[in-house]
């Protein structure tokens, strides 16, 4: 489980983040189906906008939570929404990949706390256009933190910090792994 200090802001004007340690201790649990033996700092906070990217259908990940080596694959079991951090680039084979839309921007109340999940080894998307894409992200993991509306939100991360977002109502994590 990941936690941030108190007050952190992302940037001059940024999110503003609360406490969620209960909710992020009770994911990591669920998920790993131990108690946490171990907090870390969150190194980073939330984007201040995001883009609708499109429709996730995947989440493909490594964890040890049953001690092997084992790759998992969340297929999306109802609508998921993936956002892409605002200045995250997007490339393929052919370049960057623009998408079209407005930007959002993330409201106040974030949470501070959030289960880390696993090694993150890629993410399918559909586009607005109808094209699937599967982003594979160098040295990135999952997330998963509680809003305080009572939703999950399942996210991407790396060294840079948050690149993508995923919310879905039905969205959520259990000792099975994501679900929803």
């Amino acid at each position: 489980m990941a936690r941030g200090g108190s007050g952190v802001r992302n940037g001059a004007g940024g999110v503003r983040m609360v406490d969620a340690e209960p909710a992020a201790r009770k994911i990591r649990e669920t998920f790993q189906a131990k108690p946490v033996q171990k907090t870390y700092p969150m190194r980073f906070s939330w984007p201040r906008h995001v883009k609708f990217m499109g429709r996730g259908r995947a989440a493909i990940y490594w964890s040890d939570k049953w001690g092997s080596e084992d790759v998992y694959k969340h297929v999306a079991e109802a609508t998921q929404d993936v956002y892409v951090a605002n200045g995250y680039k997007i490339e393929d084979e052919y370049g960057t990949v623009h998408l079209p839309g407005r930007l959002f921007r993330v409201e106040n109340g974030m949470p501070r706390h959030f289960a880390i999940l696993g090694e993150c080894l890629g993410l399918q998307v559909t586009l607005q256009n109808g094209g699937t894409v599967q982003l594979e992200v160098p040295d990135a993991h999952w997330g998963a933190a509680r809003h305080s509306d009572g939703n999950l939100i399942l996210f991407l991360y790396d060294a840079g910090g948050i690149r993508f977002l995923i919310v879905g109502d039905e969205l959520d994590v259990e000792k099975d792994g994501i679900v929803g």
